[in-house]
């Protein structure tokens, strides 16, 4: 193939896609090229894309707006080296979903989560993805990716308004 495209993928397997934060993630990559491939790594990257709009006005006085896509790299580690790397082969990994940040920073309360969720409709959601790269010396590498979530942690007021704690003891 011409200058590496079509040349193979990377298959990651996750047994969900929501996670919450701090939860282990376990899951498998599993290299789909055509024939063997020497290779400088194998990496497993969490990353985050986020939504970022500007503004400008132009000499006219008409106003530009651009949007663009920021990938943040939250976590990279090496599978395996460098190696000669053959079709077929499996490498399981585990590692920890990022705790998101609220982009709001309010302190905890239930008008803070009417706001948040508000917010919510108008800023883009953060996407998360847990990608494996085949990383190619001179060539474009092989790659594969899967989006997950991360649940918002739940409100502290929550329990007051909903149901009773579980190891609540009975008033007498």
């Amino acid at each position: 193939m011409v200058f590496g495209i079509g040349e193979g993928k990377i298959m990651v397997v996750l047994p969900k896609s929501i996670y919450a934060p701090g939860e282990t993630m376990r899951g498998k990559a599993r290299l789909e090229i055509g024939a063997p491939k020497q290779a400088r790594a194998l990496r497993l990257e969490l990353y985050r894309e986020e939504q970022r709009s500007t503004s400008h006005m132009t000499a006219g006085g008409a106003t530009h707006h651009s949007s663009s896509r920021q990938k943040i790299v939250e976590f990279s580690k090496p599978l395996s080296g460098e190696k000669l790397y053959t079709p077929g082969e499996e490498y399981e990994f585990e590692l920890v979903a990022p705790y998101a940040a609220t982009s709001l920073g309010l302190p905890s309360s239930p008008i803070a989560g009417i706001v948040t969720a508000l917010a919510s409709l108008a800023i883009p959601a953060t996407r998360y993805y847990v990608a494996v790269v085949l990383d190619l010396p001179m060539s474009l590498d092989i790659s594969g990716r899967v989006q997950i979530q991360i649940q918002a942690p739940a409100q502290p007021g929550a329990q007051a308004q909903g149901a009773p704690a579980q190891n609540a003891q009975p008033q007498q």
